[in-house]
């Protein structure tokens, strides 16, 4: 997910989220990982796309 997604969109979506999975959100900012209920939780990562895309890939 993009940041300006997941800036827009945590306050109308509301706890729980409707994803119930990890969502990696790609950013240029460094935040600490938000849980929410439902076994989502939003992890930030600045880094590279590569590194989402494999942790999404494990969870097949």
């Amino acid at each position: 997910m993009g940041k300006r997604m997941f800036d827009v969109g945590v306050e109308p979506w509301g706890d729980p989220p409707p994803f119930r999975m990890p969502v990696f959100v790609l950013t240029h900012e460094s935040r600490e990982a938000l849980p929410r209920q439902g076994g989502t939780t939003y992890t930030c990562d600045e880094r590279t796309r590569s590194r989402p895309r494999a942790g999404a890939r494990c969870r097949r």
